[in-house]
């Protein structure tokens, strides 16, 4: 068979058409699992180094104890006894005036001597002896016997008689004497200045005096004082005279006194006795002079003069901590405040402390409560014996010091205080002009107490905030089979620490799930702590349950305390909690205090957790996009041109390898944005806007996001709705293409986006999975063989024309998973999904080889813009195929006929600037055109081989009627 052209008949020649396969790689991608260690995202490979695992890790802020309140104590009191009233009596002394004369005359009246001369009667010897009578008026002689007899002996019985009555035993009745309390009793009185104690003799008796004295003696039980003795002369013979005296200024009479005196007459020493002429006497003087007792010597008694003083209050305040969330606090004990402490604070001033009474007075006070802890320092105390004019000031520096309740199961209510002033027995004198005996006087100021340390029964709320951590993006419906939640607790604090805490795990969905924890015990530090000790309790929840391990130190190496908790079988776990795939979690600890303990100042306890999920997985029915998106480049105008006016049909050829441990449908997503919702629920068009206002394209609070298929719900008629950040032109709507929406729902809404799916199919199932207890050591439900297949598909002629639109296109894998029926699978590093994609145009040759036409194409302002007469804007737009040199502007008021604007009719067209360089913008102030709302702009090259008419109508506004100076232009988004 011969095959020929005819070439004879010109006329009658056609060009012959052909197919012509242009072929173009769409995805290429490798989907590896070791790409996903990330440690900045949180993800690190297991120990083993096969698998991953999310670690995520974050500080709870610390808990500080509160600042201790500083306490006003405002003591400041004068405590006095008063005076006491001094003794002002009249004690009735004896007055002792004595002044005798004994003369023997009137002793011997009519007793007949006898002078040892012979008696003669008319001279006639009658006797041996002459009688005579006293007194004699010459000396006589008389034989001494018989002057023993007649003088002597009657002298002494005389004598004797007189000094027994003149001896007196007086009692002075001074226990009568109505004394103070503190003095038990009256010594002595004391005799006034000029008290004298005389006494005088003289001997004018033949024979001599003996045994002469006289003295006084005083006692208060028995006669023991002698405070004058007259004795130094014991013997006056004739005519000798004594006379003593005894000042007795401020000597003591005692309750009882005694005077006495004494003296004898002499017998003869010889055998004769000269009786001399005249009288015979002996003279005998005694004279007690009293001067008033100006003072008393007294004994005190053992007298509590603080009985009767009155102490001022010395409670301990109330201590109000409910502003810092102890609502009951029982003080035990507390530290007072050393560094830091004010001058002012953590004193005791006792100033003006003294007695003024004439004997000592024994004081103590002694605040039992404050105890110094170096016992180099003193107590408050003082105990000293208070003298007549000594003044003792002293102030107690108690910082550091601690308060001690008397009783260790008791709160401290008030201050334990020994207070004692008091006499013992001593002696002293005392006036007796009445004047006062004196007083005691003291001054105790104690302002303020500031503490650094509380020991207290106590119910107390720390304050604490909420720490928010944020997780990679979980995948919705895969549960993980393990996994570790450790919360280590570092306290300072010796106090009973309970702690719940509040987990709130918010997912992508902003779904949230809730998990309780409560532990009931953790570590504190003793109450001797050093400043730096600190204990450690460490959390750990897992499917075991909680396990609360106790460090007494974080130093120690073993715990002293470790139980595990296992969960009820109605509880959520952490587990349950985790595998909602959180993205954010909030931790609301509730720490709280409860019981003993001691609340120290700056102190503080401070948590840390960390999350370990290894990617071991329960998978749920479950969607999620396969991770960034792949960018089409926008074709070149030549190629565009040629695919879009000879495109006969197109293909698409993928080859999967799944080496992933299940099997999912994957579809091929076609959007002109990047980001691209899951899915169209409310929930995802939702966390869809959140990314769009992250990225400051939207406003979350004001914005919401709705999606339509219909174009009638596009058409720019509304005047509702601004399309062309997607297409140029109303005309490339495309029914049932899911169009995505921003609405404010108070003006005009904006398509943002469209999301088109170019296909979908079912990944290769995994050839086979370890089982357990696998021999290799290889995890149960790790991919041992993985799948692999070859998937063909027609792609309809308008996604091709999406997909070669204007601008840059995004390409994105959505993966459906459909589950794992409630078996385990393990995800390592070396799982990978690999896709290698051709789409493959089939095209006409009648269009291939004709040449492109160039393109002007209007992007702003595009429709539906308002255009204000005094203001200027950017006119822009883009050329596409062969060099456009030089362009003209036009406009055209559509106002009577809207719809009869074309933009190949000159007549319909008004130049706003002819023959400009093309560089895709120009500068237009709309001045001197009238109001309308149908104003159309014309691009046209020079030449006239390129036009284009804007999408649709714009607005014009006379400035004078709104003005909007600072209005920018619309936002030109990229097609993308």
């Amino acid at each position: 068979m011969n095959i020929a052209c005819d070439f004879d008949v010109p006329d009658k020649f056609e060009m012959p058409v052909w197919n012509l396969d242009l072929k173009i790689p769409l995805v290429n991608a490798k989907y590896e699992m070791s790409d996903i260690s990330n440690p900045d995202a949180g993800i690190f490979p297991t120990p083993d180094s096969i698998g991953f695992q999310i670690v995520q890790s974050g500080e709870m802020d610390p808990q500080v104890l509160p600042n201790l309140p500083t306490l006003p104590m405002g003591l400041d009191a004068e405590i006095s006894s008063g005076e006491f009233p001094g003794v002002n009596i009249n004690v009735a002394l004896p007055d002792i005036d004595v002044d005798i004369k004994i003369d023997l005359q009137q002793l011997a009246s009519g007793v007949s001597l006898l002078d040892t001369t012979d008696q003669y009667v008319g001279g006639i010897k009658v006797s041996d002896y002459t009688p005579f009578t006293l007194p004699a008026d010459e000396p006589k002689v008389m034989e001494a016997e018989m002057y023993d007899q007649t003088i002597v002996n009657l002298y002494n019985v005389f004598i004797g008689t007189l000094t027994e009555i003149l001896t007196q035993n007086i009692n002075l009745q001074l226990s009568n004497i109505p004394l103070p309390p503190m003095i038990a009793s009256v010594d002595t009185l004391e005799l006034g200045t000029g008290s004298t104690y005389i006494t005088g003799f003289t001997n004018s008796m033949p024979t001599d005096l003996a045994n002469i004295y006289s003295y006084m003696v005083t006692g208060t039980e028995a006669l023991d004082d002698t405070i004058a003795n007259h004795n130094s002369f014991s013997t006056l013979t004739y005519g000798e005279s004594y006379k003593d005296t005894t000042d007795l200024s401020e000597s003591g009479l005692a309750t009882f006194l005694q005077v006495a005196t004494n003296f004898q007459l002499q017998s003869a020493g010889s055998e004769y006795v000269t009786i001399p002429a005249g009288s015979l006497y002996v003279d005998f003087k005694i004279l007690f002079q009293i001067v008033a007792p100006d003072s008393i010597d007294i004994t005190t008694a053992n007298y509590a003069l603080s009985d009767i003083i009155e102490m001022p209050s010395l409670d301990f305040p109330e201590m109000d901590m409910s502003e810092q969330g102890i609502s009951k606090m029982e003080i035990i004990n507390c530290v007072l405040r050393d560094v830091g402490a004010l001058y002012n604070e953590n004193r005791v001033k006792i100033t003006g402390l003294e007695s003024t009474f004439p004997f000592d007075l024994k004081f103590l006070i002694n605040f039992k409560n404050f105890s110094p802890e170096d016992t180099g320092r003193d107590s408050v105390k003082i105990d000293t014996t208070l003298g007549n004019g000594v003044v003792v000031d002293k102030v107690f520096d108690m910082r550091g010091y601690s308060i001690e309740s008397p009783d260790p199961n008791s709160p401290l209510n008030s201050f334990d205080l020994d207070f004692d002033v008091g006499f013992v027995e001593q002696k002293t004198s005392i006036p007796l002009d009445g004047s006062s005996l004196g007083g005691f006087n003291m001054r105790m100021e104690m302002e303020l107490l500031s503490f650094s340390a509380l020991t207290a029964d106590l119910y107390m709320l720390l304050p604490t905030d909420s720490t928010v951590q944020e997780f990679p993006p979980g995948l919705t419906g895969a549960i993980p089979t393990e996994a570790l939640f450790e919360i280590t607790m570092k306290s300072q604090i010796p106090l009973p620490v309970r702690m719940k805490l509040d987990f709130t795990g918010y997912n992508s969905l902003g779904q949230p799930t809730y998990v309780t924890i409560d532990i009931d015990t953790m570590a504190s530090v003793s109450n001797d702590a050093t400043p730096f000790d600190t204990a450690m309790t460490i959390i750990g929840l897992s499917k075991q349950g909680t396990r609360i391990t106790i460090f007494e130190n974080v130093s120690d190496s073993l715990p002293s305390y470790d139980d595990l908790r296992v969960p009820c079988d109605t509880c959520t776990s952490i587990i349950g909690l985790l595998g909602s795939n959180p993205v954010r979690m909030i931790i609301d600890p509730e720490v709280k205090v409860e019981g003993k303990g001691t609340l120290v100042e700056n102190k503080a306890i401070q948590g840390g957790f960390k999350v370990t999920i290894p990617f071991a997985l329960q998978l749920q029915p479950m969607t999620f996009m396969g991770g960034v998106p792949t960018e089409v480049e926008e074709f070149q105008h030549d190629t565009r041109y040629k695919i879009r006016n000879s495109l006969i049909e197109s293909n698409m050829v993928t080859d999967m390898t799944n080496s992933f441990p299940f099997s999912a449908e994957m579809a091929i997503l076609l959007s002109n944005y990047s980001m691209f919702p899951v899915d169209t629920s409310k929930e995802m068009l939702d966390l869809y806007l959140d990314t769009l206002a992250a990225l400051g394209y939207a406003d979350s609070t004001i914005d919401s996001i709705y999606i339509t298929r219909k174009c009638s719900d596009l058409s720019p008629d509304s005047n509702r709705m601004y399309i062309y950040n997607v297409m140029t032109d109303f005309s490339e709507c495309i029914d049932y293409l899911p169009y995505i929406i921003k609405t404010n729902g108070s003006g005009v809404d904006t398509v943002i986006a469209y999301v088109d799916t170019l296909f979908k199919f079912l990944l290769p199932n995994p050839e086979q999975l370890y089982g357990p207890n696998d021999t290799t050591g290889f995890p149960e439900g790790m991919i041992a063989l993985p799948g692999s297949g070859t998937y063909f598909s027609t792609i309809d002629t308008n996604k091709i024309f999406l997909l070669t639109d204007y601008g840059n296109h995004f390409i994105m894998p959505r993966f459906f998973i459909p589950g794992t029926d409630g078996k385990g699978v393990f995800l390592s590093k070396y799982d990978y999904l690999e896709m290698n994609s051709f789409l493959t145009f089939t095209l006409s040759s009648g269009g291939v080889f004709g040449a492109a036409k160039n393109e002007l194409v209007i992007v702003y302002p595009n429709g539906g813009e308002t255009l204000y007469t005094n203001q200027s804007y950017d006119i822009q737009w883009k050329t596409y195929g062969g060099s456009v040199e030089k362009v003209d502007l036009h406009y055209a008021n559509a106002e009577s006929d809207p719809d009869s604007i074309d933009v190949n009719i000159e007549g319909d067209w008004s130049l706003i600037v002819g023959g400009i360089n093309n560089t895709g913008s120009y500068s237009w102030t709309p001045s001197g055109i009238v109001e309308t709302d149908s104003l159309r702009l014309r691009i046209i090259s020079s030449d006239g081989s390129a036009r284009d008419m804007n999408g649709w109508y714009l607005k014009i506004r006379n400035s004078s009627r709104v003005i909007n100076k600072n209005k920018p232009n619309p936002k030109m988004v990229s097609r993308k």
